[in-house]
């Protein structure tokens, strides 16, 4: 099958994008006159950089695999801006999925295929496992000079409103840059971080997740 290497990468607690989620392995195998990346576990804060290094570092690779349940969602957007930097392919192949954050890495792609078999999933991402978010709550919560409950409840609000306006102006301008429509918000917006909505054939050309 040619030469591998295969880096595994660590979890960093509380930089996840969701709980439950293994380690990423990384492995480039020979394909042909080229080269493939296989990606497979939680993409994790430092994934983009390791990635750009690979990419960086060989002109042979045409296509990345992905193989992941989600993870950073700052730093799936990352990946796929990385790969398309270097106008290399992204595949999900039978029986591998990827999902959440996995598919902005996926999107990312010069060329995306989905295999038959393979599958795509979106959700709403969360706050709850970004670290910046937690500080300023716990900053409202644990604030001794501010004893009004109800001004607490306001502010951790804002906080929010603020939060989720930033991903989701992030996630538009990442679609829109990879020239996926903005209706994929839809399903993401509607679909709970508890919960997955698959994407079917007929979603994924539609929302020009493949082309």
């Amino acid at each position: 099958m040619g030469r591998r290497l295969i880096l595994v990468f660590l979890v960093v607690a509380g930089v996840l994008d969701g709980p439950g989620v293994r380690a990423a392995e990384v492995e480039i195998v020979d394909h042909g006159s080229g080269q493939i990346v296989l990606f497979s576990g939680a993409i994790q804060r430092a994934d983009a950089a390791r990635i750009m290094a690979i990419l960086d570092h060989s002109e042979r690779i045409r296509e990345v695999r992905f193989d992941s349940r989600g993870g950073s969602l700052e730093s799936g957007i990352e990946i796929g801006e990385q790969i398309r930097a270097h106008r290399v392919a992204t595949r999900v192949t039978a029986g591998t999925v990827c999902a959440s954050a996995c598919v902005y890495a996926f999107l990312g792609g010069m060329i995306r295929v989905v295999d038959d078999g393979g599958r795509l999933g979106i959700h709403m991402a969360s706050g709850a496992f970004n670290d910046d978010y937690l500080a300023a709550v716990k900053r409202v919560l644990l604030d001794p000079a501010d004893t009004d409950i109800d001004g607490k409840v306001r502010r951790i609000i804002l906080i929010n409103e603020q939060f989720s306006a930033i991903a989701a102006r992030r996630q538009a301008r990442y679609l829109t840059q990879m020239g996926v429509s903005l209706r994929l918000l839809d399903p993401v917006f509607d679909t709970s971080h508890l919960d997955i909505h698959w994407l079917t054939p007929a979603e994924l050309r539609d929302y020009n997740v493949v082309n």
